[in-house]
């Protein structure tokens, strides 16, 4: 085999990037530099060579990096010489460089747009009414062609605040635009805060690396602010939930669910681990007032949207959120549309065997949170921690194996709050393996529809697996120095 780690440390060596304090310095500096060139020089569309090299180049780029600086970080806080300023005052650094690169990878931040300008200019709700709908709509530049016949698949809250950020940004794109990345900083800063106080408070270590990982890494501030995907707020009101969960703060862990699930509905399947917690820990009663206070919070933030709830597009929605995407259903649905295409007795059945996949997956996925669930009731002594570990590894479960859509922005969901895992919890591991090889999301890689998610899922999740299975008996461990 290759010793690809002995030739790595070399090239590491060579640039200065040595595992201390200065190397760490020497790392961001590099970092510094590969933001600026995506801020000032990232290609467009029509100039498919230089994106090559960017997608191929910029990306390992990256991803080395990473892998070094998350090393150093971990070198460091073993001794005890965790550089926080350092990681601080370079992320006010990235963050603006971040914020100055325009949305290359996705399009979903000029959707969130599209769905403030409805609500905004037009006075339309968009969970009943899209663009197209607008006369002469593609005169306005804050409504995207993109999403034209699009209705608005998030939560009540998020399509609030995108009215907010519109109305904040006057009627401009660029401006509207650059707020949406400001609230994505925001988001990190707060979860970067919540994670390392809740992690200091019940002694959980390794905060050092989660820092690092929050705050330095391409994954989190490509998607997060150069994108500005929404998935950082559910991340946020995750952490919240799980910090209630921790210091036995139970009325307000079942609202802390439900706002998450106002930017991102998929919040919801922590619920009925959180009523485990809740009767278990303080009583049918405080478990009855957490859930009331969580659906008045879910009405309010449904009343505004309320009048035309016989109108809303729930059909277009759903099949919006349950088409086979870049994940596990979409190998087997679009294997399969090739095959029928090629094979003549086949012809016409692709969508039945689409429809079967998808009930395959979700079945196998509700008795699997059945089967958690069951555990859970049968362990009379269920705490926070218990809560923490059985919510993430539900969440990791669905988004990365059961979803029917997958893009590579979805970990944002919950990877935050592996950090509150122990260090070992193979959930913990497995995000931070999948995060790095989805930074292959950002290569032409992206474009290869099946290999999207053997590369970026299947692969990582075999490696780990690999790696826990000589790891020793009394669990897995990350190396020293491993992301």
């Amino acid at each position: 085999m290759i010793p690809w780690g002995a030739h790595l440390e070399r090239f590491a060596g060579a640039l200065g990037l040595t595992r201390d304090r200065a190397g760490l310095l020497r790392t961001g500096l590099f970092l510094t530099l590969l933001y600026a060139l995506y801020a000032l020089a990232f290609p467009d569309r029509d100039e498919r060579l230089l994106r090559h090299v960017f997608g191929w180049g910029g990306t390992l780029a990256f991803l080395f990096l990473w892998w070094r600086g998350a090393l150093q970080t971990n070198v460091l806080e073993a001794r005890g010489e965790v550089p926080w300023r350092l990681l601080l005052v370079f992320f006010v650094l990235f963050a603006a460089l971040a914020a100055a690169i325009r949305p290359f990878h996705s399009s979903d931040l000029h959707a969130y747009v599209t769905v403030g300008q409805l609500q905004a200019a037009y006075d339309l709700d968009p969970y009943v009414h899209t663009a197209s709908d607008v006369p002469d709509w593609s005169a306005d530049p804050l409504l995207s062609g993109t999403w034209k016949d699009m209705p608005c698949t998030y939560g009540f809250l998020f399509a609030s605040l995108t009215e907010g950020v519109v109305r904040l940004g006057g009627g401009d794109l660029r401006r509207s635009l650059l707020l949406f990345k400001l609230l994505g900083v925001l988001a990190l800063v707060l979860c970067a805060w919540l994670t390392l106080d809740t992690m200091r408070r019940h002694e959980i270590p390794g905060r050092g690396l989660a820092l690092f990982t929050l705050l330095w890494s391409p994954y989190v501030l490509l998607h997060f602010v150069s994108n500005a995907h929404n998935d950082v707020w559910m991340a946020l009101c995750l952490l919240v939930a799980f910090r209630c969960a921790l210091d036995g703060r139970w009325l307000t862990l079942v609202p802390a669910l439900v706002m998450g699930a106002l930017f991102k509905h998929l919040a919801l399947v922590l619920l009925p681990f959180a009523w485990v917690l809740l009767v278990r820990r303080h009583g049918w009663r405080h478990a009855a007032l957490s859930t009331l206070l969580g659906c008045g919070l879910a009405a309010l933030a449904a009343l505004p949207y309320a009048g035309q709830w016989g109108e809303v597009r729930w059909e277009k929605i759903g099949t919006t959120l349950t088409t086979p995407w870049n994940s596990f259903q979409a190998v087997l649905t679009y294997s399969y549309g090739r095959l029928a295409e090629a094979v003549p007795v086949l012809e016409g059945s692709a969508t039945a065997v689409t429809t079967a996949v998808r009930m395959a997956f979700g079945l196998a996925f509700l008795l699997f949170v059945g089967w958690r669930g069951l555990g859970a009731l049968r362990k009379r002594d269920y705490a926070g921690p218990d809560f923490v570990s059985d919510g993430l590894i539900v969440l990791f479960v669905l988004l990365c194996i059961a979803s029917a859509a997958w893009h590579p922005w979805y970990l944002g969901m919950f990877l935050p709050a592996i950090f509150l895992l122990p260090r070992g919890h193979p959930v913990r591991a497995l995000t931070l393996w999948i995060a790095a090889f989805q930074m292959l999301a950002f290569s032409p890689l992206a474009k290869a529809r099946v290999l999207e998610a053997l590369v970026m899922l299947a692969l990582p999740m075999w490696l780990w697996f690999r790696r826990f299975r000589s790891a020793p008996r009394d669990g897995p461990r990350l190396k020293h120095g491993s992301p």
